[in-house]
């Protein structure tokens, strides 16, 4: 894949989501392309052409420095019509408001509880 063609491929992938579909692009090509750096100027200019609703933010997260339950968040134990069950709090680094884009660095390099 060419580099050059990432903005375009996330301007495809925004505009699905604004139409409530799902196309999750996935960047593969060596080490020191600039494909994160490309991404992050995408965002740059999202963040400015959205800055009066709030910005566009980013959120990277480097695969090898997570495990499973990082993304699953903490247990805990709750009370539903008298039958205890188990949820999970939502991880301290999730977003639950906003516009953006999460980027999942070096997916290869998680342990395979990540990558499960």
């Amino acid at each position: 894949m060419r580099p050059d063609r990432i903005p375009e491929i996330l301007d495809l992938a925004w505009q699905a989501r604004k139409m409530d579909l799902i196309m999750n692009p996935m960047f593969v090509g060596e080490a020191g392309l600039g494909k994160s750096a490309i991404i992050r100027q995408w965002v740059e200019k999202k963040n400015e052409e959205y800055k009066d609703e709030g910005g566009f933010k980013m959120l990277d997260l480097r695969m090898a420095y997570y495990e499973g339950p990082d993304f699953v968040g903490y247990p805990y134990e709750y009370e539903e019509g008298g039958i205890k069950r188990m949820g999970h709090a939502l991880p301290h680094f999730w977003p639950t408001e906003g516009r953006g884009i999460i980027l999942l660095e070096e997916p290869n390099r998680g342990n395979t509880m990540v990558m499960n």
